[in-house]
C-alpha cells in the first residue's frame, strides 16, 4: 500500500516537472543482493573509463621512467579490468552503461587543478602517485565488495573475476608505494628547483 502511495505522489511530482522520473525510478530499482550487484559493477565500469581516459593525460606530466612503467601498464591493466567487469555483467544478461564517473572524475580535475600549482617535478610526481594510490583504494574496496557478494551468491566464475583484479589492484598500489618511497619522495623533499619541462 505504501508503495501504490508513493508511486502517485511521485506520478503527480513528473507530471508537474514534465519528466519522466517515475521510468527512471522503476528502471533502477533495487530490490535484492543481485540488483546492488549489477549496478555496483555498473559504476565500477564508469569509474575505470573514466580513470582509463585520464590516465594518458597524467602520464604525460610523468618524467620518472619507473613511474611512467607503471602507469603505462596500469593503462593496458584497466583494459583488461574493463573487460572482466563487462564479462561480468554479460553473466546477468546486462551490458555496460557507457559513461564516465563523476565522482572519479571532478577527482582528477581537482588533481588537475592542484598539479597546476606544483613547481617542482618530483612534488608532481608525488602528487600523482597519490591520487592514483588513492583510486586504487576505492577500487580495492569495491573488488573486495563485489568479491564478497560473488561468494555469498556461490557464483565461482564471478568470484575468480574480481579476485584477479582485487590482486591487481593490490600490486598496482604497492609499485606506487615502491617507487615513491624509493626516489620520488625523497626527492620531493629537496628544496632544490627542478624545472617542469
Amino acid at each position: 500500500m505504501i508503495v501504490i502511495i508513493y508511486i502517485l505522489i511521485l506520478t503527480q511530482f513528473c507530471a508537474k516537472n514534465h519528466i519522466n522520473y517515475l521510468k527512471y525510478f522503476i528502471m533502477h530499482l533495487i530490490t535484492d543482493l543481485i540488483d546492488l550487484y549489477i549496478d555496483d559493477m555498473q559504476n565500477l565500469y564508469a569509474l575505470k573509463k573514466t580513470e582509463w581516459n585520464e590516465l594518458s593525460n597524467f602520464i604525460l606530466n610523468v618524467k620518472s621512467d619507473q613511474l611512467k612503467i607503471i602507469l603505462n601498464s596500469r593503462k593496458k591493466q584497466a583494459s583488461k579490468q574493463l573487460g572482466r567487469i563487462a564479462e561480468a555483467l554479460l553473466l546477468f544478461g546486462k551490458m555496460p552503461v557507457d559513461g564516465e564517473s563523476k565522482l572519479i572524475k571532478i577527482y582528477f580535475e581537482e588533481t588537475e587543478k592542484v598539479l597546476k600549482t606544483i613547481t617542482e617535478r618530483s612534488v608532481m610526481e608525488a602528487r600523482i602517485i597519490e591520487s592514483f594510490q588513492i583510486i586504487a583504494h576505492i577500487e580495492i574496496a569495491i573488488y573486495g565488495t563485489l568479491l564478497s557478494y560473488a561468494n555469498t551468491m556461490k557464483i565461482s566464475k564471478l568470484a575468480s573475476l574480481f579476485e584477479n583484479s582485487l590482486k591487481e589492484e593490490k600490486e598496482f598500489d604497492l609499485k606506487l608505494t615502491i617507487v615513491a618511497e624509493n626516489k620520488i619522495n625523497a626527492d620531493a623533499l629537496i628544496e632544490t628547483f627542478i624545472p617542469l619541462n
